[in-house]
């Protein structure tokens, strides 16, 4: 058996546990959400497989005892105290389904490892994997997003303060008309395409309480301003429409510049009831002028329910410094042509 076979043991206790929520997991018994549940299941699943492969290479390989455990050990003071309270959560909200997924688990180890590639030259590449995984490299991403989304959950631009980044460029996407920027976003957020006309991207994080998104928008304008005040001008005359948007309060406007373009930040709630369900919404909108293109980014928390005004607010201050950090990432790659 090859090296990526062992690597493979991970990955497949990860593929289980995607789909075991929906066979096991029993319903309306927990305040868990289904994707909360599953990443968690991931992160239990991964971390059986990855430690079960280390023990087993301990023991047949008493010389590399020290390296694993050197190497364990610094996996487990970065990312042990999130596996862990996975694990004590899924105990505590839904206990059936979590003995059920330890009983499975260690069926399903016991029969990979089987087949798995013991031989010392298999035993120096794992330990090349595990050194790797304590950087977030060379890990399921459907173990890795959650394990940082809960390692960071107090406070989510951690995450990329702490290197965890993945970049979007618009080159070639016929919604950026031409535009070409980066940004950076964190690893455990999704990237998707969007069905909104004028929507280039959207990113959106799977494991929160509440719907958590950032969103490009572009826009193209009919000529460029003859000067930055005109610029400016225009992104004020812009907030208007969104003063009158029903069930909208505008908190705070202010002027700004990114990449050296004038800009401006507008954050607000909006509420709103649909069939008798009321949605409140807290988002920051910010805009800048480039040349014949209008640039807009939305970042915000969205939840349906009677959510508070202040449990709302709690929502949104998880993110953020995580808005701020997405936005002050932005890269255009053409400015050197001005």
């Amino acid at each position: 058996m090859s090296v990526k076979r062992c690597a493979g043991l991970v990955a497949c206790l990860v593929a289980a546990y995607l789909v075991f929520p929906s066979a096991g997991r029993p319903a309306g018994k927990s305040g868990l959400t289904d994707a909360q549940f599953r990443g968690m299941a991931s992160i239990y699943g991964f971390y059986a497989g990855q430690s079960t492969l280390v023990n087993e290479y301990i023991r047949q390989h008493e010389d590399l005892q020290g390296e694993f455990r050197t190497a364990k050990r610094a996996f487990d003071d970065r990312f042990g105290a999130t596996v862990l309270f996975a694990a004590k959560t899924l105990l505590s909200e839904e206990p059936q389904a979590f003995k059920a997924m330890k009983d499975s688990v260690k069926m399903r180890v016991d029969m990979e490892l089987g087949e798995a590639d013991l031989s010392r030259a298999g035993a120096l590449a794992f330990l090349a994997v595990l050194k790797r995984r304590v950087k977030g490299e060379q890990m399921p991403h459907e173990a890795l997003a959650p394990l940082l989304f809960f390692k960071y959950r107090a406070h989510a631009e951690r995450e990329m303060i702490e290197g965890f980044t993945a970049q979007y460029d618009t080159s070639g996407h016929p919604k950026a008309l031409g535009l070409r920027l980066t940004l950076s976003y964190p690893v455990s957020w999704r990237a998707s395409e969007s069905e909104r006309p004028y929507n280039v991207q959207e990113f959106e994080n799977d494991y929160a309480d509440a719907h958590e998104f950032f969103a490009v928008q572009v826009r193209e304008l009919p000529d460029e301003f003859p000067d930055e005040q005109a610029a400016l001008d225009y992104l004020k005359s812009s907030i208007e429409p969104i003063r009158a948007t029903r069930g909208a309060t505008v908190r705070t406007v202010e002027t700004a510049t990114l990449e050296s373009q004038p800009a401006i930040s507008v954050e607000l709630d909006v509420t709103r009831r649909h069939s008798g369900q009321r949605t409140a919404l807290r988002a920051l909108h910010f805009g800048f002028v480039y040349r014949t293109h209008l640039i807009l980014y939305t970042c915000g928390v969205a939840e349906a329910g009677n959510i508070t005004s202040q449990l709302l607010a709690r929502r949104y201050d998880r993110i953020d410094g995580l808005c701020w950090r997405m936005i002050n990432s932005t890269h255009l790659l053409d400015r050197q042509g001005d």
